[in-house]
């Protein structure tokens, strides 16, 4: 159960890094906390996964926002620096 837990971390924290490295060219500070945010959601989901289920979900779900969000202020910021906004 934990190396699965672990597993379902490097799944995900290579996109995380590179959305928060790009978002971060244009918006470094709300790059800086959505990317804590996410650290600590993540950490809070692994002790959930570890738990059961329904403690799993909350922190699944704003870790989802977050990336969600970072992937579309990178998005924009590869777009801007392009020169094309």
């Amino acid at each position: 159960m934990k190396q699965r837990a672990a597993s379902n971390h490097l799944e995900t924290v290579l996109q995380a890094t590179v959305f928060i490295l790009v978002a971060g060219l244009v918006f470094p500070e709300f790059a800086a906390v959505l990317g804590t945010v996410y650290t600590i959601a993540r950490h809070f989901y692994v002790v959930g996964y570890l738990k059961d289920i329904e403690s799993r979900r909350p922190p699944i779900y704003l870790c989802l926002t977050v990336m969600l969000t970072l992937a579309a202020m990178a998005a924009y910021s590869a777009v801007k620096l392009a020169g094309y906004v």
